[in-house]
């Protein structure tokens, strides 16, 4: 941006009375738009010599830009090197090829010739490749506009500030990662309000062929497992960015794609055939850590609606029945909630307790991995984690989803939230109470009132040798305070 009145000189042919008409009326507009106009009816002085001022005009370091009037006229005298235009044209033309701020000269057309439909402007032979401004009947105000711009250095199109590079292209990231992470940058790159169902669904087959390398034939090795899950953060966060960006979408219901993802996802990752397609039996060990997995990634998308208070889409998620492989080895499933992704860790964690030394002395080793060591500020806190861990074990067993024998969703890191905050604490505002009707599928603070009495009123103990309970929704708000202040 100019930090001075911007200078200009203004080079033009004098044949046409219409010419000098419109180069007048451009000087004069310029001029109440802030821009000192240099020009011969205002600037030659009688006894002055007509070509040393054309020749300083063109040469003179204050002007920052000269404009050349292109009419048929101007493009004949320039090609012929005739009259005051052709002077010009021998100062501009060594200048536009040797000076290295050639964007000084700027070519105005004024007059085209119509040619089969097509405009095609009058230019002199040597600015022919150079970028013009079309002055020409209804081209004048996008032209006009466009030459302010460049006068007063403002571009419409402005170049972003220049980045850092991304961290990951240093990383030497395994192979298998590497088609996620080609799409993930497509997709950045892209404007992905506009992506469709297809292409997420694109993302999560890549997801789920990344995970490949993980299956292990024989039988559980503690070490390894840790060791494996660990591993699998990297694909994790390729997910969590995914999930950012579908969020944008404005052709995909958050909710309602994420319940069927998490539906294929699972069913994928428990077939015995995904891994080895030949197969005739297999170690159903071989599957605790994708189904790990699966809980992780379901508990971080809650999280993450959570966090942006996604009601309506929680609801979608939620209430989906899930129809779930029951083995690795048959085709059958079984109608389920979203209760069926928690996975009993507690009988891998005494054997990762032992073969872990750091993680000996965790109440948890599972939930302090996802809550401790994966934590990302600020949407995936030990915290927030916790606290949509806790969540999705209190509203599970009052949504009325009315599937016979479905787990229950049983809290593991809900010993890392926050005990003296909850989100149902804030049911006493009216206005919040209007923003989980959606997620009760309710439309009055009377049928929520409702829907929360039906909640367990007793907390769950989660681990025996532990004195804080997971606590329900009645331990945070009585019913009857729910909808009293504004």
């Amino acid at each position: 941006m100019l930090d001075r009145t911007p200078k200009i000189f203004i080079s033009y042919s004098w044949d046409s009375e219409t010419t000098r008409t419109i180069t007048r009326e451009l000087a004069e507009t310029l001029l109440r738009d802030g821009i000192n106009v240099v020009i011969d009816i205002w600037d030659l002085k009688p006894g002055q010599d007509m070509y040393a001022f054309m020749e300083r005009s063109v040469k003179d370091e204050e002007i920052d830009r000269v404009l050349m009037i292109c009419d048929k006229s101007y493009a004949k005298k320039a090609d012929s090197r005739k009259g005051g235009v052709g002077a010009e044209t021998t100062v501009i033309s060594y200048e536009v090829y040797n000076d290295t701020q050639q964007e000084k000269f700027i070519p105005i057309i004024i007059e085209v010739d119509e040619v089969d439909d097509d405009e095609k402007p009058f230019l002199p032979a040597y600015l022919k490749s150079k970028m013009y401004i079309n002055l020409s009947d209804e081209h004048y105000e996008s032209g006009y506009n466009q030459l302010l711009r460049i006068i007063y250095e403002q571009p419409e199109n402005r170049k972003p500030a220049l980045g850092t590079p991304p961290e990951d292209i240093f990383k030497e990231e395994p192979t298998f990662l590497l088609p996620m992470r080609e799409a993930i940058r497509k997709l950045e790159a892209h404007d992905f309000k506009r992506v469709n169902k297809n292409t997420a669904d694109d993302f999560i087959n890549l997801y789920l062929d990344s995970l490949k390398g993980f299956y292990r034939k024989d039988n559980f090795i503690p070490d390894r497992f840790l060791d494996d899950f660990r591993a699998m953060n990297e694909n994790r966060s390729y997910f969590l960015k995914f999930l950012e960006l579908l969020a944008t979408s404005d052709k995909i219901a958050l909710g309602e794609f994420l319940a069927g993802a998490f539906e294929h996802i699972y069913n994928t990752l428990c077939d015995l055939h995904f891994f080895e397609p030949q197969a005739n039996g297999c170690n159903v060990y071989s599957f605790d850590i994708f189904k790990l997995h699966v809980w992780e990634l379901f508990l971080c998308s809650m999280t993450y609606l959570l966090y942006h208070e996604m009601f309506s889409d929680i609801h979608d998620l939620l209430v989906h029945t899930y129809f779930l492989r029951r083995s690795p080895l048959s085709e059958e499933t079984l109608p389920s909630s979203y209760g069926a992704f928690w996975f009993k860790t507690y009988e891998l964690e005494p054997s990762i307790k032992k073969s872990s030394p750091e993680l000996k002395q965790q109440i948890t080793p599972i939930g302090h991995i996802i809550c401790i060591e994966r934590e990302i500020q600020p949407i995936y806190s030990r915290k927030a984690i916790a606290y949509a861990d806790l969540f999705l074990f209190q509203i599970l067993d009052g949504l009325e989803l009315g599937i016979e024998d479905s787990p229950s969703w049983y809290p593991v890191c809900y010993i890392y939230s926050d005990t003296d905050y909850s989100i149902w604490q804030k049911l006493r505002s009216r206005k919040f109470c209007e923003k989980v009707f959606s997620l009760f599928g309710v439309q009055s603070i009377d049928a929520l009132k409702q829907k929360i009495s039906n909640y367990r009123s007793k907390p769950a103990s989660v681990y025996d040798n532990l004195m804080i309970p997971a606590l329900p929704i009645s331990s945070f708000i009585n019913v009857q305070d729910i909808g009293t202040l504004p």
